[in-house]
């Protein structure tokens, strides 16, 4: 651990973060009286220049989405340890392993729209990336996933291909075709093992590191993710089998204990997370279940607490959690903005766009 090496990193971040938009900015944007007007008054912001660049301003989320990935690479140059950025930025890159694997595996039609410009990989290069394991596969040539033949490429992208090529090594075993040509991995069992390799691979590059706290984060995140997926899977009546596949690991509520809990009822799932952060977020989420009420707010609700995780990165002088918690901050940002946006196009009033907002980082 080298907190000291990111103090360079760390004062450029406290530049930037004076130009994220407030609550109060957010709340005018949504006051906008059309889409036109609202993308308007982004043009002297930091956004402007990727709107000014669109023919048609109902495309706003290519913009967005361009901001993002700008971002992702202007935080990555700055990074002492690359790696670190990579491995958090990677989220981006095991989703669109999943958006190929669906398609090339399981059949189902890729939909390009799907995939993200945010990864460490651009999805152009993902396809012959791919296209590489698949070719020496069926050749049946030995090869080291670790891919390192490409001796130009940088020391963690080089890991980052390691795991992902293991990953889709890993789903390929899994599909099994009978006579009938049924396959053996349920779309949302892919979704899980995908995820399983993102969080472990990531979470062990911050503890290899030293950064206990973006560790632990992820292990929030993981809770979060555990106990919305249980409520999901409860109300379309999924079997505790197939819910013992989807539940991730390595969350601070271990997993068996929560599975075990999703098997009897939802009282055992609240107490599977008492004592907890998400305690509060366990009951409430299970009473909107057992009366058989939307859980969209509750989500949302789920969203804004790892959110408020995350803001305390503000506090600390030193190491990556300010630099991560400044693109987490863009990000949320960002989504505000769709929102918005997406509300102006439905036209939807101020206060409804308002009652959808996700909490800011300022």
């Amino acid at each position: 651990m080298d907190e000291f090496a990111w103090a360079s990193a760390v004062g450029r971040i406290r530049v930037l973060e004076k130009g994220l938009l407030s609550k109060q900015e957010l709340n005018r944007l949504a006051e906008s009286r059309n889409l036109e007007a609202a993308i308007g008054s982004l043009r002297d912001s930091v956004y402007g220049p990727y709107f000014a660049r669109l023919e048609n301003v109902e495309d706003f989320d290519v913009a967005l989405e361009r901001f993002l990935a700008d971002s992702y690479a202007y935080i990555g140059s700055m990074a002492p340890e690359p790696l670190v950025i990579t491995a958090y930025r990677a989220r981006y890159d095991f989703h669109n392993l999943k958006v190929f694997s669906k398609s090339r595996l399981l059949g189902i039609p890729r939909e390009d729209k799907a995939l993200s410009l945010l990864g460490n990989i651009r999805p152009e290069d993902f396809i012959g990336f791919l296209d590489t394991i698949d070719r020496d596969r069926d050749a049946g040539v030995a090869r080291d996933t670790s891919l390192e033949d490409e001796k130009s490429e940088r020391p963690d992208l080089v890991e980052l291909k390691s795991v992902l090529a293991r990953t889709y090594e890993t789903l390929k075993s899994r599909v099994v075709n009978d006579a009938n040509n049924t396959l053996g991995l349920s779309p949302l069992e892919l979704d899980s093992l995908v995820d399983r390799a993102f969080y472990g691979w990531a979470q062990g590059v911050f503890r290899r590191f030293g950064y206990d706290g973006v560790s632990d984060f992820l292990s929030s995140e993981m809770d979060i993710l555990n106990l919305k997926m249980a409520l999901r899977a409860k109300r379309l009546g999924l079997p505790c089998s197939l819910f013992s596949n989807l539940a991730l690991p390595e969350g601070n509520v271990p997993s068996e204990v929560l599975v075990d809990a999703y098997g009897k009822d939802g009282e055992k799932i609240k107490l599977a997370y008492k004592g907890t952060p998400w305690e509060r977020l366990a009951s409430e989420g299970v009473a909107l279940l057992e009366r058989g009420e939307r859980l969209t707010a509750w989500e949302k609700s789920c969203d804004d607490a790892l959110f408020r995780l995350i803001k305390k990165a503000r506090i600390l002088p030193l190491g990556p959690e300010p630099v991560i918690g400044y693109i987490a901050a863009r990000e949320a940002e960002v989504k505000n903005i769709r929102i918005i946006l997406a509300g102006k196009q439905s036209e939807l009033s101020a206060g409804e766009i308002a009652e959808r907002l996700r909490e800011s980082y300022v």
